[in-house]
């Protein structure tokens, strides 16, 4: 079962990466309470070991999860009421929020940017501007152009322009919408 999760949540950064970018909401959703719950369920050093790579490592630094064992696994998924949970779905979900997360912690250190402010920009977007990032969360599939706007307009709403920075926001945005669409 760990392997098979360590596998899932590298696919799920494999499809972060198609599609380059992330969405946040104001209020967790009951999918961000599960996926929290699990990424707590996580043993100390291996989210204490995803956090410090993941400056340096980005997504890369969810390597850590194949530290995880099959109790371990088993263990974290019942105590989240999650053990009738597909697995992939799990994996997914760990490493959405292992990203939003690392973002997040990273925006707030090196750009003094909190996921408060972000949350506020994307949540004053239109809903028609938020769809297509849903959208392409809701699916993995690659991201297209409006969905790149939606991106860009929080932002610009920021007033963010390095590029580094900028992929960060977008992490923090598409982890974010991975959670939110695919409620468990």
């Amino acid at each position: 079962m760990i392997r098979r999760l360590a596998t899932l949540a590298a696919a799920a950064l494999a499809a972060l990466t198609l599609m380059s970018a992330a969405p946040a909401l104001a209020a967790p959703a009951p999918a961000d309470r599960s996926a929290a719950c699990l990424w707590n369920g996580l043993p100390a050093p291996i989210r204490d070991s995803f956090y410090a790579d993941y400056p340096a490592k980005g997504g890369a630094a969810l390597t850590g999860l194949s530290t995880l064992t099959d109790p371990q696994a088993v263990a974290m998924m019942s105590g989240c009421g999650l053990e009738k949970t597909d697995p992939t779905l799990v994996g997914q979900l760990l490493a959405a929020y292992g990203l939003k997360t690392g973002s997040a912690a990273l925006l707030k250190s090196k750009w003094n940017i909190d996921a408060a402010k972000v949350d506020k920009a994307w949540a004053a977007l239109p809903a028609a501007q938020r769809q297509p990032l849903l959208d392409g969360a809701k699916t993995f599939s690659p991201l297209g152009a409006p969905a790149h706007a939606a991106i860009d307009a929080v932002c610009d709403q920021l007033k963010i322009t390095d590029p580094t920075t900028r992929s960060q926001v977008a992490i923090y945005l598409m982890g974010t919408a991975i959670i939110v669409t695919h409620p468990v």
